[in-house]
């Protein structure tokens, strides 16, 4: 592009600014220039990014008074590729406790297989936690956490027997004992009397 000079300054500064873009045109331009962007990243971003899911459920043992919390661990997502996952990280909470798992959860298994696992806590616990990440035979390896948290609800106790005892003596030296399981025992009550001559 050239450009001749003119006897008038005025004409030479007309032209130039028939150059410049209008304000409008240049918010035109910005907001194509963000959509295109946005457009960029959405297309950059994995559309089938796999990632694991944990959910759980809890229950009484009422026998031995503990929670029993039911743990599952599924591929969601999950690209035709990736036919294998495992658990490449585990936390458990409370701290100390442990899972009984169905199958090794380090060993690579087939994505239509949850991993499952049972965690058992005392009456006293009020919450469980499970926070995993998963690995896939693709390569994927998940970079955070998943997590869930069961809330313990409710009261969980072993069956609890109350008995008690009372004597009654009479006037022939007799005793009458009466033995008896509490009304609000949770358990059943066993006796045993014995007696001396």
């Amino acid at each position: 592009m050239t450009f001749t000079s003119h006897p008038n300054p005025h004409v030479w500064s007309k032209t130039l600014i028939r150059f410049l873009p209008s304000p409008r045109r240049l918010l035109a331009l910005a907001g194509a220039v963000a959509v295109g962007v946005a457009a960029a990243v959405a297309f950059a971003s994995p559309a089938s990014a796999h990632f694991t899911a944990v959910s759980g459920k809890f229950s009484c043992d009422t026998s031995t008074g503990e929670w029993v919390v039911s743990w599952t661990v599924t591929s969601h997502n999950t690209p035709a590729e990736a036919t294998m996952f495992k658990l490449a990280g585990i936390v458990i909470g409370p701290a100390g406790s442990t899972i009984t798992w169905a199958t090794p959860p380090d060993q690579l298994q087939s994505i239509n297989t949850p991993f499952t696992g049972t965690q058992r806590l005392p009456g006293s616990a009020t919450s469980a936690k499970l926070a995993v990440r998963g690995s896939w035979n693709n390569g994927h390896v998940e970079d955070t956490f998943n997590t869930a948290v069961v809330t313990l609800t409710g009261t969980c106790a072993a069956p609890a027997p109350k008995p008690a005892a009372t004597f009654a003596a009479a006037c022939d030296r007799s005793v009458t004992v009466t033995l008896a399981n509490s009304a609000d025992a949770t358990g059943p009550a066993r006796f045993t009397v014995t007696g001396e001559h």
